[in-house]
């Protein structure tokens, strides 16, 4: 069944709508990330945020060269391809690999953002189409100024290790969407980027956040390492094509997936396409007559179109506006031409930047010689949780023609020592298994997982490429407290639509949860109090989310939530956490003092001024830890458990704390008060 986003069902059956200018609410939220409202269609899309991402970009790299610098180089170059005609000649078509990366948070393949292969090859042949203005299909036209871009893509059938590959990824980065150009630039193409020099990426994900409704952007080939100009060495890592994963793939093709209207034939793609090759909105990004593409077969336009209506918006010139073309925001239906001015620009483009020169001579869509023995590996995700020890889970899959039996896989955190995982199992070709590591430990702080596989069958792995990767995780250390319930109070903001949470215990059982709720949108909403009953020696793990990525503290109200204990202690409180906040707590066994002393073990004297005493009736070594109210370590050390050894707590300020004391045979917590 093909899903389609949309607001309003009978849009459905329009062909044609005029721009409106009541933006969707959440619009207003929008143009705090971007410093001014976005132009969106009556869906809420807003097509292309192109402008907006190199303006960011020049903000962040001020050493960026200008657009008239890179305009003047360019203007340069076109006049000197069209005075020689031996670089490119008719029907040379040029072919380029293509990687489509689709990033979800473990939803199954077809659901939500976790597109189907079929969806993203559908997009493929709509590219074709329109950069080779294919005859019999929606790419042609027969407009006097169209062009043949002579540009054809391909899937890639290899990856840069040279192991075979479909060209497509599903990646699981355990986020739902992402709402900043810092968190996709430093996130999520920094964990997934192929080589650029030999790749065009694609990126397929939810936008969310300050990224709502935005259907793509490209990194524009200004920076791309172009020569002569200062600055232009460009930002390798970030290079390649953002799209939304309801703005990728055509439903004519593919119409079970899932699609925004006006944009569910695939050309969201071949507008940023063309960003990526060079070709500038045929607006010029101004509203005016005088702004120009810099090419002079697209007819001077004010301002962009939605419509798919006849506009003639600079009259004059003898030409009315090309609603049609590529590069302006028309619905997908509509547009079906690249100009041969444009196709001047991205063959100059294509023969003057490296990492698009380099992508016409990529063997990305030459398929590799058979390899019998290959795995694949990727970490899925690191689940921390109230202790030190963690797993991990990775997925290894068999890319060989061979079954894999066996596959030895190193792993470490950090630079710590390399430890060895033996798995063995019968994997078939494209066949894949997920392997739990755990007892894994770190200390509280950031890290970085990695993972090998050195060998499949006994035979080393030769394509290291898709055989060693890493993933950044942080480590917090899960609050000890000794309470009966924790009280949950959550104010929110104005949109609690936007949030929800959940309650968990060790197992993953949802023990309690709240959310989405009702907007309110004159006054703040009451406090909602909750409280959870709590057991010993168990952990627990409270989850807060929202939806559109901006908190619940700053932008509609001054919102928060904050967890507190039995006896009135706050353990934690928060409103400006983005997408959401996750924390754990873990509630030591409870006992009395006979209970401490028929098990070998009791602290004294409670409460205490300076040393606490450890009493046991083992011996042997042990160490301790002391935690504050907040879970805080504010003391550790060796002790030994065959007489009264006391601990210094005259550093301590007054208040309740833990103690949690480990040996070989007993790992025992107890709360005690420092006068």
């Amino acid at each position: 069944m093909k899903h389609t986003i949309t607001l309003l069902s009978f849009l459905t059956a329009m062909f044609c709508f005029t721009q409106a200018t009541a933006q969707h609410s959440k619009k207003e939220k929008q143009t705090a990330y971007f410093g001014k409202a976005l132009p969106v269609d009556r869906n809420g899309y807003t097509p292309c945020v192109n402008t907006e991402y190199d303006s960011y970009l020049d903000a962040k790299y001020p050493e960026r060269q200008t657009i008239q610098e890179f305009e003047n180089w360019m203007a340069a170059k076109i006049e000197e391809r069209k005075n020689r005609f031996q670089l490119k000649t008719t029907n040379e078509v040029i072919t380029i690999p293509v990687v489509i990366h689709i990033i979800h948070n473990g939803d199954p393949v077809g659901v939500d953002e976790n597109i189907t292969d079929e969806q993203a090859i559908s997009q493929i042949q709509v590219l074709n189409e329109d950069f080779r203005k294919l005859a019999g299909t929606p790419g042609f036209n027969d407009h006097p100024d169209g062009a043949d871009l002579e540009i054809e893509f391909c899937l890639a059938q290899r990856d840069p290790g040279g192991s075979p590959t479909t060209g497509i990824e599903h990646i699981n980065l355990g986020q739902a969407s992402w709402n900043s150009f810092e968190a996709i630039d430093g996130t999520l193409k920094a964990e997934t980027q192929w080589d650029p020099e030999r790749y065009l990426n694609i990126w397929v994900c939810k936008m969310g956040g300050e990224m709502e409704g935005v259907g793509g952007y490209a990194y524009f080939p200004q920076t791309s390492g172009l020569p002569g100009l200062a600055g232009s060495e460009g930002t390798a890592e970030i290079d390649g094509v953002v799209l939304a994963y309801y703005g990728i793939g055509s439903e004519d093709i593919y119409p079970e997936g899932t699609y925004s209207f006006g944009r569910d034939k695939g050309r969201s793609a071949s507008h940023e396409f063309g960003h990526f090759f060079g070709l500038r909105h045929i607006w010029g990004d101004d509203n005016s007559c005088s702004a120009t593409d810099y090419c002079d077969d697209t007819p001077p336009v004010v301002g962009l179109h939605f419509a798919c209506s006849e506009a003639d918006t600079c009259t004059e010139d003898n030409k009315v506006d090309m609603i049609e073309n590529h590069m302006d925001y028309t619905l997908d239906e509509c547009k079906n031409i690249f100009t041969n001015d444009q196709k001047e620009r991205v063959m100059t483009v294509l023969e003057n930047s490296p990492r698009r020169m380099s992508l016409a001579n990529s063997n990305g869509c030459v398929a590799p010689e058979n390899v019998e023995y290959d795995g694949s590996l990727f970490i899925e995700d690191i689940d921390t949780g109230c202790s030190q020890n963690f797993n991990t889970q990775l997925r290894l899959t068999n890319i060989g023609s061979e079954t894999i039996t066996q596959a030895v896989i190193n792993y470490r955190i950090d630079n710590g020592d390399t430890q060895t995982y033996n798995w063995s199992g019968n994997l078939e070709t494209n066949a894949f298994e997920t392997i739990t590591i755990n007892e894994l430990s770190a200390s509280a702080g950031d890290h970085i997982f990695y993972a090998d596989i050195i060998s499949v069958n006994s035979i080393t792995d030769n394509y290291g490429f898709n055989d060693a990767k890493q993933r950044s995780f942080a480590y917090a250390e899960g609050f000890v407290y000794d309470t009966e319930t924790i009280t949950l109070n959550l104010q929110n903001d104005a949109w609690g639509s936007e949030v929800t949470w959940v309650f968990k215990n060790s197992s993953g059982e949802i023990l309690y949860s709240g959310g989405p709720y009702e907007d309110e949108e004159e006054t703040m909403p009451p406090l909602i109090t909750e409280v959870f009953e709590v057991e010993s020696n168990e952990c627990y793990t409270f989850t807060i989310k929202d939806e559109f990525g901006d908190g619940i503290c700053c932008f509609s109200g001054n919102g928060y939530y904050s967890l507190i204990t039995d006896d009135n202690t706050t353990l934690v409180t928060n409103g400006d956490y983005g997408f959401g906040d996750k924390v754990s707590f873990n509630k030591p066994v409870e006992m009395g003092i006979n209970d401490y002393t028929l098990q070998g073990l009791s602290v004294y004297p409670n409460p205490v001024n300076d040393a606490l005493y450890i009493s046991s009736k083992l011996t042997g070594n042990a160490s301790y830890t002391i935690y504050n109210n907040l879970g805080q370590i504010v003391a550790n050390g060796n002790t030994s458990l065959n007489n009264n050894t006391g601990i210094n707590t005259s550093g301590l300020s007054q208040g309740i704390y833990i103690i949690k004391i480990n040996s070989d045979v007993k790992d025992k917590s107890f709360k005690f008060i420092k006068q």
